[in-house]
C-alpha cells in the first residue's frame, strides 16, 4: 500500500519562510506595513547602523596597532602612514556604505509604502568570493533574498512580491497560481 503524499500549501511555506502573515499580506495589498513588518524593518536598519559604528570604532584601535607595530619593527614612518591611510579609507567605504543602506531603511520607516510587482519569477544567483547573493526578478524589479527564500520559490512561477522600495526588502509575496 502506498503512502499518500502529504500536501503542501506553498503559500503557507511563503509565509513561513518570508515571515509574514495573513494581517502583514492584506496592509501590503492596500500599499502600507504592519507594525510587525516595521519592527523587522527596523531591526535591520539597526544592524547596518551597528555594523558603520563598530568599523569607526576599529579604526583607531587599528591604527595604534599599526603603530605599535611599526616601532617594533623599527619600520620607517611612511610605511605606517601608508598603512595607516588605507584603515581609514577602508573604514570609510564601510561607514559610507552602512550608512547609504541605513537611511534608504529611515526613508522606508518614515514614509510607510510598500511597493508591489506582479509577474513570472527569475530566480539567479551571484557567486562573488566566499559569498553568494541569491536573487529573485519580477518585472524588471530584482530583490536580493537569503538562500532559504530562494529555494521556496518556484522559478517561472506567477508570482505577487511585495517590498520596500527603498531597502528593497522583501515584505511578502503571493503565489498567483493555484495547487
Amino acid at each position: 500500500m502506498e503512502k499518500a503524499k502529504p500536501v503542501i500549501n506553498h503559500q503557507q511555506m511563503l509565509m513561513d519562510v518570508i515571515r509574514f502573515n495573513d494581517e502583514d499580506l492584506e496592509a501590503n495589498r492596500d500599499g502600507y506595513m504592519t507594525q510587525r513588518q516595521r519592527s523587522r524593518l527596523n531591526d535591520e536598519r539597526f544592524s547596518f547602523k551597528l555594523m558603520g559604528v563598530l568599523a569607526l570604532v576599529a579604526c583607531p584601535i587599528f591604527s595604534i596597532a599599526a603603530i605599535i607595530d611599526g616601532i617594533q619593527r623599527h619600520d620607517t614612518v611612511a610605511s605606517r602612514v601608508g598603512i595607516i591611510g588605507l584603515i581609514c579609507l577602508v573604514t570609510a567605504g564601510i561607514t559610507l556604505y552602512t550608512w547609504l543602506r541605513w537611511r534608504r531603511f529611515d526613508r522606508d520607516l518614515s514614509k510607510g509604502e510598500v511597493a508591489a510587482t506582479q509577474g513570472l519569477v527569475r530566480l539567479g544567483m551571484s557567486d562573488r568570493s566566499r559569498s553568494t547573493t541569491y536573487m529573485v526578478t519580477v518585472d524588471y524589479v530584482t530583490l536580493n533574498i537569503s538562500k532559504r527564500t530562494f529555494f521556496t520559490f518556484k522559478n517561472g512561477d506567477p508570482y505577487c512580491l511585495y517590498y520596500t522600495p527603498y531597502s528593497r526588502t522583501l515584505l511578502s509575496a503571493e503565489w498567483l497560481r493555484e495547487d
